[in-house]
């Protein structure tokens, strides 16, 4: 018996033999190629010599599965919850068959982790695939292998291989924002850093963000800070004056959520001098003297301390006198007995 495999091979260049016992009708050819065609014809041999060929037959092998993986396999991340898988068929001799889908196994990676592969399945396209895995965790590493399929089942997987997912801007803001007055003008921050899964990428700082609320229920300006620490002192501040304060942290995708506003107010000081001073004669001993609330008050006004003297004094030891006005709604007095 003779077999060639069609159409790489030819009767003349590569032959198989395989010996048949006279008393057989049958016998049984192995170590064939899944999947092959195969040309066998027969003789039959006596003392004298070999007869003729018999007729040839062809018989094609059925499929096995796949005994390569699929080649080329490459990831690309596309945003920060996508990535992309392309890849090639296996080697056409380790094919075993017709390719008619793939499986796409995915998981989080971790050199001390035993997570399952989350399997995909999809019929073939063509001899180079792609598919897009999404809804991925941001920022994560992710390990890809590919199988291809036919139909008599699935192949070997692809090397392992690793990818990770684009950054994006932290998806909660700083915790346990904290704000205390240390002066007229200066105010304390302090917060923690947001939890490690919703920074979302590499932290590269903070941002605090703040403005004054202004007496007349105006804004003052935005302002905004940037550190690295998780305490920061704000200065330059109006006396006084309540501040609305948030903060953020921010990767190399941007600014993430901001915390929740907190109120503090800086701290009182002495008020500016008051507006306005106008002294008019009432008689000849009577003075009323008028005045506005100072520009800045920098704090509550308790009382109004007036000091009047005679301009040209004829006695050396000559004192101020002082008049205090103990109403802070006051804006004018009358000085008598001068």
């Amino acid at each position: 018996m003779e077999f060639i495999r069609c159409p790489t091979d030819s009767w003349d260049a590569v032959q198989r033999t395989k010996d048949v016992s006279p008393q057989l009708n049958q016998a049984t050819i192995i170590d064939l190629h899944p999947s092959s065609t195969y040309n066998i014809r027969m003789y039959a041999k006596n003392r004298i010599g070999k007869s003729e060929a018999s007729n040839e037959l062809t018989i094609t092998t059925d499929e096995a599965a796949p005994d390569g993986p699929p080649i080329d396999v490459v990831l690309e991340s596309l945003s920060s919850q996508c990535i992309r898988v392309t890849w090639k068929a296996p080697k056409k001799h380790l094919q075993n068959g017709l390719i008619r889908g793939y499986q796409i196994g995915y998981r989080e990676y971790s050199t001390g982790g035993n997570y399952q592969f989350n399997i995909i399945s999809m019929e073939t396209t063509g001899d180079s695939e792609l598919y897009t895995l999404d809804n991925l965790k941001k920022f994560t590493q992710y390990g890809v292998v590919v199988q291809a399929c036919n139909r008599a089942g699935t192949g070997p997987s692809s090397q392992e291989i690793i990818a990770t997912t684009l950054e994006d801007v932290p998806s909660r803001p700083p915790d346990n924002v904290q704000a205390n007055a240390i002066s007229p003008e200066a105010i304390s921050l302090s917060w923690s850093m947001p939890p490690k899964e919703a920074l979302n990428g590499i932290l590269q700082g903070y941002r605090v963000i703040y403005w004054a609320n202004l007496p007349d229920g105006e804004l003052g300006e935005i302002r905004n800070v940037t550190t690295i620490q998780v305490t920061l002192e704000l200065d330059g501040l109006e006396k006084f004056t309540n501040y609305s304060i948030q903060v953020l942290a921010f990767t190399r995708a941007g600014d993430g959520v901001r915390s929740e506003q907190i109120f503090t107010r800086t701290k009182e000081d002495v008020p500016g001098p008051p507006g306005g001073v106008k002294a008019a004669a009432a008689s000849a001993t009577i003075v009323v003297v008028s005045w506005l609330a100072p520009l800045k008050m920098n704090g509550i006004i308790w009382k109004y301390t007036i000091f009047c003297s005679h301009p040209y004094p004829t006695d050396s030891t000559f004192k101020w006198r002082v008049v205090t006005s103990e109403s802070q709604a006051s804006f004018g007095l009358l000085l008598s007995e001068l």
